[in-house]
């Protein structure tokens, strides 16, 4: 079935529990089964998985984002790494400044 055709069910109120979800026009429908069913519309028993389409320019900039946000995460573990490094160097150099044969009586 093609998705003129479940529109126009859904603009005459032929598909009982047609419920939009966000605000129209871009809101998406939350179509049941057993409303498509309702309608006289087939459907498939392994519906295939809707994939909806982004522009290009808005996939180029969440692609960037994406990897801004990696370079920061990286960023934060070899901040992390290092700072374990002088938390290590510093326990090693308390340890031997209050070493027992260190310690004067």
């Amino acid at each position: 079935m093609s998705l003129d055709t479940i529109r126009r069910r859904i603009r005459a109120g032929q598909i009982p529990g047609a419920l939009r979800r966000g605000e129209a026009p871009f809101g998406e429908w939350a179509l049941p089964r057993s409303g498509l069913e309702a309608a006289g519309l087939y459907v498939d028993a392994a519906p295939s998985r809707y994939v909806p389409t982004i522009p290009a320019a808005e996939l180029t900039e969440l692609h960037a984002e994406v990897a801004r946000w990696k370079e920061r995460a990286e960023a934060a573990e070899r901040l992390v790494d290092e700072l374990r490094s002088e938390i290590a160097f510093n326990r090693r150099v308390v340890e031997r400044l209050t070493a027992p044969e260190r310690m004067v009586a």
